[in-house]
């Protein structure tokens, strides 16, 4: 419930936001020097089970190569877990699927998509004018999107990340070596 909710945030801060829930998927678009390099789609993490395994045993085998660890104890996987009425001691079948964590970043499990040749240029000028009016070099652009081949589909712009992480992008493509090659030569030739 949302009180649940609220009493698990406030044990943690004094604060707590409240937003919509907003069911799209999600991308990121970085954005360096005035252009629009790379767009992914990014996936929540999943659990996929074999018939046999405990969800706890996949869930550390799954955190096993995280940079970034989940506490099993995390209220955001016990809530999750209880919405799809599962327990740690609960076996899936072979390729049953379960949602680790409502978000999709790429440091907890999250996997990414290349989006960016499926992408209108609509959502990719968005992202650039958005870095743009933050006076930023670089920002990875956080889209929630109904159809991100659609310039007419609903959105929302999430967030502006004026540090957004890189570490995560391991699989290289065409498309992901200019970014970076741009990257770098921008920094070299500021020293």
């Amino acid at each position: 419930t949302l009180t649940e909710a609220y009493n698990i945030a406030r044990a943690f801060s004094p604060i707590v936001l409240a937003q919509p829930l907003i069911r799209m998927e999600e991308y990121r678009l970085l954005v360096f020097n005035g252009k629009c390099y790379f767009v992914y789609r990014r996936e929540r993490p999943v659990i996929i089970g074999d018939g046999r395994t405990t969800l706890e045993m996949l869930f550390y085998e799954f955190s096993a190569h995280l940079k970034k660890k989940i506490p099993r104890d995390d209220p955001r996987l016990k809530l999750s877990l209880a919405q799809q009425k599962k327990t740690w001691t609960s076996v899936l079948t072979a390729g049953e699927r379960v949602q680790l964590l409502s978000s999709a970043n790429l440091s907890t499990g999250g996997r990414w998509q290349d989006a960016t040749q499926a992408c209108v240029p609509a959502f990719k000028n968005l992202a650039i004018q958005s870095t743009a009016a933050l006076g930023l070099t670089l920002a990875g652009i956080d889209l929630f999107c109904a159809d991100i081949t659609d310039a007419a589909a609903p959105y929302f712009v999430i967030e502006v990340n004026s540090c957004p992480g890189f570490a995560y992008l391991e699989e290289r493509s065409e498309i992901t070596e200019s970014f970076f090659a741009n990257l770098e030569r921008y920094y070299a030739d500021s020293k």
